[in-house]
């Protein structure tokens, strides 16, 4: 379930909030979250980590391609089909 519009320019006006509020009360990730703690597999601090270091490699993705170069157009049609 997707709980934002698909880009910032998407204000994701057609769902209401209580369809919102329904789906976001079965977020599996934090549903798993919670199962974790519970269960003494991991802590809140573990999980912050967590949390810490994916936002970090996301990041350094964002970084990597707003400092790379712009492609050169002529490769657009490149890597569509396998080559034989």
């Amino acid at each position: 379930y997707r709980f934002r519009g698909h880009s910032l320019a998407d204000p994701d006006e057609l769902r209401n909030k209580e369809e919102k509020e329904f789906w976001f009360a079965r977020d599996p990730i934090k549903k798993f979250a919670a199962y974790l703690t519970e269960h003494n597999l991991a802590t809140q601090e573990e999980l912050k980590a967590i949390d810490q270091q994916v936002q970090a490699t996301i990041d350094d993705a964002v970084e990597f391609a707003q400092n790379s170069p712009e492609p050169d157009p002529k490769d657009l049609c490149r890597y569509i089909y396998a080559d034989d």
